[in-house]
This record gives C-alpha cells, structure tokens and sequence, in this order.
C-alpha cells in the first residue's frame, strides 16, 4: 500500500496542475512546406522547465487523465462487455518525443523542421501527430515521460496544399446512387455517390497493385479494383457530377482486407442475421495509422488532381452511420468518449491527407435519422446502448467538442433523413409526426422535421470558424410497397407488374416533399438511395422496378422516375403537384393545394428553380 501512495499523490498532482493551465492554455500550430510555427498563448512560472513533445495519432502522452485514472479505455470492463480492460493505449511504450526542451517565457513563437529526422520516425510528416507542452518529466534518448500537461493535444490545423482552388458549386442538389451512368445522364443527375469497398481497395497482395510512397515507406493498393473506380470516376466527372466517396470496409469481405486493417473488437452483427454490417479501422497502432494516412494521400494524389486524370472526387464520407456503430461502424462496445477518440483520429487523418492535396475536398462523417433516441433500444440490442449505440445528437456534440478542444478542421455532416420505417414511404401518419416532432427533442429527424438539423448546426458552439457546417443528404429513399401488409416483406413473391399503384404514388409523394424540404434549408446534395430495386435488400426503393427473378436490374421505370428527372426543371410543379393529394400530415385531413402549404420558405425552392432554369 506503501508504494501507492506516491503515485496517487502524482495523479492528484498532475491533475490538478493539468486542470489550473488546461482552461485556457493553448498552442497554434501551422505549416509551411518545410516547417511547424508553434505559438503559445498563455504563461508560467519561470521555475517551470517546458517542454514540447510529440505523440503519434494513435498515442496519448503517459499522464494523459484518462489514462492514469483508467489505465486504458475503461476499467468498467464487467459492465461494457468484455472480461478484461481493452488496452488499446500503453503508457510504458508511447513514444511521446522531445521536439523542443527548456522553452522560455519569453518564447512564445518558434519553428521546428515539419519532417522527422531522427531514427524513431524518420521522414515522417509531423502534420498528422499531436503536441503537447510538458512541464519538467524525464528525457531519454529523446523520449519524453511522466511529465505534467500544461496543455494538449493539439494538431496542425493550417498548412499549404497542391491545389487551392474553389469548388465549383451545382446548381441543383439532385442526386443518386448512379450505377448506369447513362442512365444517370439522362436523369440530370447533377451528384453522384460511390460507396467504395475498402477490403478490396486494400487487398488482396496476390494480386496486381499500385504502389504510392508516404512517409518515405512503399504502400500497395489492388490495382483492379483502383482502375474500376477510376472509370466511374472519370465518366461521372465527364457527366458533370460532384462525386461523393463512401469508403467503409463491408463486414462480410473483410477476409479480402489486410486484417491488421480490421478494428480488433469488430463484432459480426448477427443478432438480425439478414443484414449487412461494416467494421470500423483499426487505428490503435503507428502501422495501421500510417496505412490509413497512406490510403487518404493515395486518394488525394488521383481523384483531385488539377488535370483531372483520373476525374475529381470532391466529397469523402468517412464510415456510415456512426451513432448506430454496432452495425455500421462495429468497433465493439465501446462507450461514446472512447467511441469518439478512435473514429476522429481516423477523420481527422483522412482530413488532413486530402487536404494536403486539394485545401477544399469536404471531409464528411456520417450520421442515420435517429436524433434524441437510439436504434440499439428500438431494436431491443440493449446491450449495444451507450456501447455503440448512441443517440445521432450526443455524438455529433461529442464530437465537435473534441475537434473544439485539439483544433478544429472544416468537416461536414452526411445524414440520413430516411423516414420513420424504411419498408414504407409515408413519414406524414400520426406516428411518423409525433416521433419527429418540430424541436431538439424529436427521437427521429426525417424529411418532416430536418429542418432541426441547419438550426442545431447554426449554435455558436457547434460552427467551425463562425460558420455553420455543410450538410449533405447522402443516403435517403422511399420504398414502394408489395402490399399494406409491407412489414411481412416476401422478396421470392416479388413481382414488377404488380406493385400498388397507391404505393407507386406514395413513393413519388414522400420524394418530391423531402427534396424541397432539402432545398429549403440549404442541404448542399439529395443523394437517392437507389437506382434500381434490389432483392437482397428486401426493400422497393428503387427508381426501377428490378426482374423477379434476378437480385437486381431494370424492368421498368416507376412513376418516381418521371418525378425525379423533371424535380429541378422548369416542369417541376407540373411533374410534382398531382403527388399533393397524399401528403395529409397528421393532424390535418385533408390535402395541401399547393406546395408553399408544408414547405417553410417556399420561396428558396422556386428561387433556386429560377436560378437553375436560367442560366
């Protein structure tokens, strides 16, 4: 007991000393092509020997709080699920190096070289690391320990990129899940999502690769695999249509990835053994870090070259639905601060990596519909609540204030504005209204109430650099029903000719109100999920009906089809206005006669109509 007594007296210690400079110490980092400005904003007692170190992204320095109290993730271990501590972070081995020792009060600006030059990391670029200032501690053979935080992590948050120049905006926010781009071309689309197999991209060493050099090491990606996204980027970019990356690794391929690659508590969801589920990154070692930072420089390198060799990718989504982990971004059970630490460190890498090649590629994390409630409950998972499951609006606050507190980069916000139950289009029923009501404490956010999004991202505390953030709809769609019955779903009994016309209708219905619910509020995309019906997803959300006996395909154009191509045209009102008569949002009984009726600010949609139809 003896023994304890010093190193609780250090906790205290380093706590409490942590806490007095923590308030408001700061440091600005900021790069030039050869070096790191470091500024700092607040002072000390001269007596003070300070420090400042460097941490890998994956490392937190030794008397980081968290990890003095709970020597690693949590020490709750019988409560989140696992039978021991998940020691993703070590102490004893984080590398924490000395940048710059015996800093004085009076040097509150100096430089240090932006690329490595000692043996530990040799070449490596400092941009994607943490600083820390460091009062007194322990210097080994340029290993800093066991010295008290005055203030970190902090990151580089402004440094040069290759290309500077700005995006060219679309007139029109209609977009699609493209997977015939003629098609698509014909549809007007003017935004196109990719959702990119990363355990194919990565793998598979048997095969040809690509080899690309970061951080002076040789990096392979499936050379296949790189040129067939090459030519959907390039014809989609000859089409004129941003493109959107959606890059995960899909849970049932991940024998295809480098399994170091795969989060090391990544859990098979089979609790509905129907669906599909993704891993989340490892990213709790320098390797797998350095790899993931080696795939985003890749990406930067080829798909936003000013020549456009390979066509222009403009938006990178990173993971899917991250408040619904357990199924879309499976790390384990892990709670929201953990949660949270380990997918930023993985944005933030791939943030910086692509904006060192285009400053204004749009970084984007990923969000489903469920807002002040989660889908773990509802989908009685209780053991994933709060372990993985977490409430769309605690983590999107999670994870703002952690960007806050380390340095704040401009990413954005991909949500999902499905309506209350995918098997159905109407989201204007007394059960759809009264879940998504019209305030902060909706469970569910759908096309009804999205406008809660803009006003909760427009909060002083929740914009970056006094702006609120872009948000983009990168994934929503209404099905089109077999039947009334359409939560008893038989895909064998599936049959093209024989899909309700009231359904048909419907699905039309819910799409023209949500798009220009989306304009209305200056969504930036509408990105329609899908093209085509698809068997396995034993859903009708296409805008084609698919043939009976195959998974998916082309059969006929749905009346939505029709709808969707003319939506931002100057045919839209005449295409959209016969879809009024279902839209009764409960409580009313009878239908709107115009548009300006349910949309707030109706006068933006046919303001960006004008200005689309004009020009």
């Amino acid at each position: 007991m003896k023994q304890l007594i010093p190193f609780f007296l250090f906790v205290y210690f380093a706590f409490f000393l942590s806490q007095i400079f923590a308030e408001d110490s700061s440091l600005l980092l900021t790069a030039t092509e050869d070096n790191i400005s470091v500024q700092i904003d607040f002072d000390w007692e001269s007596a003070i020997q300070v420090s400042l170190v460097r941490c890998h992204p994956h490392e937190y320095y030794p008397t980081t709080d968290f990890l003095l109290l709970y020597d690693g993730v949590g020490d709750d271990c019988s409560e989140d699920g696992y039978r021991t501590d998940r020691k993703y972070y070590d102490p004893e081995n984080c590398l924490a190096i000395l940048e710059r020792s015996n800093i004085s009060k009076d040097q509150k600006t100096f430089e240090i070289a932006r690329f490595s030059n000692n043996a530990i990391d040799k070449d490596r670029d400092k941009i994607f690391d943490k600083f820390y200032l460091i009062a007194n501690g322990t210097v080994e053979n340029e290993i800093h320990r066991k010295g008290i935080i005055l203030a970190g992590p902090f990151y580089v948050t402004e440094f040069p990129s290759r290309r500077t120049d700005a995006r060219i905006e679309k007139k029109s926010i209609k977009g699609l899940e493209v997977k015939d781009i003629e098609d698509a071309k014909k549809l007007g689309v003017s935004h196109a999502a990719i959702t990119v197999d990363l355990c194919s991209f990565l793998g598979n060493s048997n095969e040809p690769t690509i080899e690309f050099i970061c951080n002076g090491k040789p990096y392979c990606f499936n050379k296949k695999v790189v040129e067939n996204y090459d030519q959907q980027v390039i014809d989609m970019t000859a089409a004129d249509m941003e493109i959107t990356f959606v890059l995960v690794f899909w849970g049932h391929r991940i024998s295809l990835a480098p399994s170091e690659m795969i989060h090391p508590d990544f859990e098979v969801w089979l609790d509905l053994s129907w669906t599909l589920s993704i891993a989340a990154p490892n990213l709790t070692t320098l390797h797998t870090v350095e790899y993931w930072q080696a795939l985003f420089e890749f990406l930067g390198d080829r798909y936003t070259r000013k020549d456009g060799k390979f066509g222009l990718v403009s938006n990178f989504v990173i993971g899917n639905e991250l408040n619904s982990g357990y199924i879309w971004n499976n790390m384990g059970r892990l709670p929201l601060d953990e949660t949270i630490r380990q997918y930023e460190r993985g944005l933030r890498i791939a943030s910086t990596a692509l904006r060192k090649y285009w400053s204004n590629a749009h970084i984007l994390m990923s969000l489903d519909n469920y807002w002040n409630s989660e889908s773990a409950t509802e989908f009685q998972q209780f053991h994933y609540s709060q372990k993985g499951g977490f409430k769309g609006k605690d983590y999107l606050i999670a994870l703002n204030s952690l960007t806050k507190k380390e340095g704040d980069y401009s990413w954005k916000i991909a949500y999902h504005p499905y309506g209350l139950d995918l098997r159905t289009p109407v989201y204007w029923d007394q059960h759809s209204v009264q879940t998504a009501s019209l305030d902060e404490n909706a469970k569910r956010l759908t096309p009804f109430n999205i406008e809660i999004l803009p006003r909760f991202l427009d909060r002083p505390e929740m914009r970056f650099d006094g702006q609120r953030r872009d948000f983009y709809f990168t994934e929503q769609g209404f099905s089109s029903p077999h039947e009334d019955d359409y939560m008893h779903y038989n895909a064998d009994h599936y049959n093209p000719e024989a899909i309700p016309q009231i359904w048909l209708e419907r699905q039309a219905a819910a799409y023209a109100y949500a798009h220009y619910k989306f304009v209305s509020i200056g969504a930036k995309a509408n990105i329609f999920h899908r093209h085509f019906d698809l068997k396995s997803e034993q859903l009708n959300i296409g805008l084609w009906t698919r043939p009976s006996d195959q998974n998916g395909g082309y059969y006929s154009p749905k009346p939505i089809y029709e709808l969707f191509r003319l939506i931002d045209t100057d045919q839209s009102f005449e295409a959209s206005s016969p879809y009024l008569r279902h839209l009764i949002f409960y409580p009313q009984t009878v239908p709107p006669k115009n548009w300006n009726e349910i949309i707030p600010q109706f006068e933006i949609v046919e303001k960006s109509l004008e200005l689309k139809n004009n020009n």
